[in-house]
């Protein structure tokens, strides 16, 4: 169910709406990344930041690996690798994160990112 929910995420971001991908998150929602930490306490928070407008910068994010590192009935922990891409399907970047995915009412959701790039 985590695996899931990180692949929605993904493709609610390859979607390019990001009122979906503000679906995929429980709140608050919590980014490291680019020297900074970001914290979302809703959908309309999120919505306000600036990771909504980052979807213009590429076309596609693709996953390349997720591996569940550690497990609980409540929450997992993933390391994943994914792939940015531009519309002609050239690999931009690559980076590696570490995903906090945590159920709520019986649904799975991001909860936080932590990626080593930006």
């Amino acid at each position: 169910a985590a695996l899931a929910a990180l692949k929605a995420y993904v493709a609610a971001w390859n979607g390019h709406n990001p009122e979906a991908l503000a679906g995929t998150l429980n709140y608050p929602y919590v980014r490291i990344a680019d020297g900074t930490v970001d914290v979302s306490a809703s959908p309309a928070d999120f919505l306000r930041g600036a990771e909504p407008g980052r979807q213009r910068t590429w076309f596609e994010t693709r996953l390349e690996q997720a591996d569940a590192v550690q497990v609980s009935s409540s929450g997992v922990n993933i390391t994943l690798r994914y792939t940015r891409r531009g519309r002609d399907g050239t690999a931009m970047s690559t980076y590696d994160a570490l995903a906090l995915v945590t159920s709520r009412n019986n649904t799975w959701k991001i909860q936080a990112i932590s990626s080593l790039g930006p």
